[in-house]
């Protein structure tokens, strides 16, 4: 079976295709239709791109995450859903790249061949999306593993062709001891619709998980060292990516808009017009500056192998979460201040080109993916742990 991805040329140059041709396009309908952005997610498969992080070993093209951030912000630019679609598929093949490339080589495979979709379910009912904790018990049965589990949000749910499932090892294991379990579309049943503020493309549908499978479909790796060194950083990065990627394209939209209309160039006549939209720009260079950062300390320590205590680093873990925080914030207030200033007809109303009310009500979800909140007070026990010089 061919990859797909030997078609495919520069990622960065295919990601703009994609952004501008197609889900430039559809962002709209997608939003309006409360629907999957099937048209945008076929033109990444078509690309090659579902197989950016799969390795070269396994037919993928091989690249670093920092480039599948670089997509995310791409994407974002266009299509905010498509965006976290993208962010969240290549959380799940960095997942198994970096910790089961030899376990799930089939699986890496299919994603080179056919750009097979990889989603997660981690949300539990009263437990929320905490991955270190999980409520349901898988049980053993001879050579086989037995799931059964609701989960009240699976972005993309019922169009992934596989999911990690977060689970507990047995009915006498702490909620702490969690491992991911690797299940197949159909799987899992979708329970329930999503009709929300925003985000509406990611689909994020409720369902439930019934299946047998066998034990090889558990990840063998230490859990808690699968999570902290690539399924929150991979989250939080490319989410981010994908946060700044939309505020940063409304930014530029409202600019070109601004240029070639000579009647909207008079506002430049105000100081306070001047200065808002000069802080909008100040804001998410701040913002890059910061992601760009992070997402280049998070390479050299993937570079380098760095050990297992590295990424339980207080430091780390603190400008870890502190991205997160800010990229949700920054985001958000960018776009509510360019609706601020473009007005009730240019930016409050939903059929406007400019398309800041969808992309305002988009990231309003950004700062409860992962609460604030619960990264805020983790961060503020990492600094008491911290070990400082005495003054």
């Amino acid at each position: 079976m061919n990859s797909r991805y030997k078609t495919a040329g520069d990622p960065l140059s295919s990601a703009r295709q994609v952004a501008q041709g197609v889900a430039r396009r559809f962002a709209s309908s997608v939003d309006r239709e409360n629907r999957f952005p099937a048209e945008a997610v076929e033109a990444l498969r078509d690309a090659g791109l579902l197989a950016l992080l799969v390795p070269k070993a396994t037919e993928g093209m091989g690249e670093r995450f920092s480039d599948a951030c670089e997509v995310a912000m791409i994407l974002g630019e266009e299509c905010v859903s498509t965006a976290l679609i993208w962010a969240m598929h290549s959380q799940q093949i960095a997942i198994i790249a970096d910790h089961a490339s030899s376990q799930w080589h089939d699986v890496l495979a299919d994603v080179a061949a056919r750009g097979a979709l990889v989603a997660s379910a981690t949300t539990e009912p009263e437990k929320g999306g905490d991955l270190l904790r999980a409520h349901a018990t898988m049980h053993f049965e001879g050579g086989n593993v037995r799931i059964a589990r609701p989960s009240p949000v699976v972005s993309y749910g019922a169009e992934a062709d596989y999911y990690l499932v977060t689970m507990r090892r047995g009915p006498a294991r702490p909620e702490t001891d969690v491992c991911f379990v690797l299940l197949n579309k159909g799987d899992g049943r979708v329970t329930g619709d999503w009709n929300a503020m925003g985000m509406r493309g990611t689909r994020s549908v409720p369902m439930c998980f019934e299946a047998e499978v066998r034990e090889d479909r558990v990840l063998e790796k230490d859990f808690r060292h699968v999570v902290v060194s690539t399924a929150i950083p991979a989250a939080h990065l490319a989410w981010t990516s994908a946060w700044y990627g939309a505020a940063r394209g409304s930014l530029d939209r409202f600019v070109a808009f601004l240029r070639g209309d000579a009647r909207e160039r008079r506002r430049f006549a105000s100081d306070l017009f001047c200065s808002r939209l000069a802080e909008a720009r100040l804001s998410l260079d701040l913002l890059e500056a910061l992601l760009r950062q992070i997402i280049d300390r998070y390479e050299k320590m993937r570079s380098e192998q760095a050990s297992p205590s590295a990424y339980e680093d207080p430091e780390w873990i603190i400008a870890l979460n502190g991205l997160k925080v800010a990229g949700s914030r920054i985001s958000y207030a960018t776009i509510d201040l360019l609706l601020e200033i473009a007005g009730m007809t240019r930016g409050y109303l939903c059929d406007e080109k400019l398309g800041l009310e969808r992309v305002f009500r988009d990231l309003r979800s950004a700062s409860l993916m992962v609460n604030n909140d619960h990264l805020l007070k983790m961060n503020a026990k990492q600094m008491l742990m911290q070990r400082t010089e005495e003054p």
